[in-house]
């Protein structure tokens, strides 16, 4: 429970003006959604980052980097919610 509200509470905060959230809140929010398995969130943060002026950290790429692994390994045909679907390619020869 405490830590819904905490998703939510730094969730607001950083929509409401992203300059007030420093790296380590961001890396926070981001690292909860990539439990999430929201990878469109996680990549959209680290967007909002370099948009605001914050230079991400070795731990922001870490977690980037283990999101997006995570949605390769998942099994064909599921990808992260608000994620497209990825496709794998066909090989017809």
């Amino acid at each position: 429970m405490l830590e819904h509200a905490l998703l939510l509470l730094l969730g607001l905060l950083h929509q409401s003006d992203p300059a007030m959230t420093d790296s380590v809140s961001t890396n926070l929010l981001m690292s909860e959604y990539k439990k999430r398995n929201c990878l469109s969130q996680v990549l959209h943060l680290l967007a909002q980052m370099r948009a605001v002026g914050q230079k991400p950290d070795t731990v922001t790429y870490n977690i980037v980097c283990d999101a997006c692994e995570e949605w390769l390994e998942a099994p064909r045909g599921v990808g992260a919610p608000g994620v497209a679907k990825r496709r794998r390619p066909t090989n017809n020869t």
